[in-house]
């Protein structure tokens, strides 16, 4: 680290570059030498925050600005997510999972301890739906996907955060579709009921849904 020593006006000395270990030492050997640098070092900051220029405020601005848009989107999602929760009808599965049923034409997804279907998919009670959004609720990926979206917020600027978020939301559906295959369904069958749902979207960035942009590689 170098830092610039002020030579008061009128002098003709010129300035010098010293490092922090050689001031150190000097100071050890000399205090007055040391509070003398200590008093330049303040003077040097000063200046130098004097001196920021202004693309530098700009850039901090237009990031600011970035993160406060981004987390209002987040935050917008999830309060459209838990007004939509209380609003619809809460059932429960035979194992004791909890169900919202609205009367929104949506695709299924799951957000926490809650599955949300539309009025129409519950009356079907497709078990392919059930088993996929339970699979969801027992790899608990809400709370890492809400981690995601949280530091796409603070890294808005950075592609590499995007695409995190979309190859961890890739697992989650991938892990969600072994769990219902391991369990005996039918691939064909199943096949058909991602095709068939394929139209419909959740709508909401922060949720697990039964449609999901890489349904081909699915």
């Amino acid at each position: 680290v170098h830092r610039t020593e002020l030579i008061p006006a009128g002098e003709s000395a010129p300035v010098t570059h010293v490092s922090e270990s050689e001031m150190l030492a000097d100071g050890m050997r000399n205090p007055d030498m040391a509070a003398t640098g200590s008093e330049a070092s303040d003077l040097s900051a000063q200046a130098t925050n004097a001196k920021t220029p202004w693309w530098q405020w700009a850039l901090l601005g237009l990031y600011v600005a970035g993160v406060i848009v981004t987390l209002s989107r987040t935050a917008y999602s999830a309060l459209q997510v838990s007004r939509l929760i209380r609003s619809g009808e809460q059932h429960y599965d035979a194992d004791g999972t909890s169900i919202i049923v609205v009367d929104h034409d949506l695709a299924p997804f799951s957000w926490m301890q809650w599955i949300v279907l539309s009025r129409n998919d519950y009356e079907e009670a497709s078990p392919f739906i059930l088993a996929h959004e339970k699979a969801h609720l027992a790899f608990g990926p809400s709370e890492e996907e809400l981690l995601a979206e949280i530091f796409c917020d603070l890294q808005w600027f950075n592609p590499a955060a995007w695409l995190l978020k979309r190859e961890l939301r890739a697992i989650h559906e991938y892990e969600a579709d072994d769990a219902v295959l391991s369990h005996g369904a039918d691939v064909k069958a199943y096949q058909y009921s991602l095709v068939k749902k394929a139209v419909g979207a959740s709508g909401y960035s922060i949720t697990n849904s039964f449609h999901h942009s890489i349904l081909k590689n699915r």
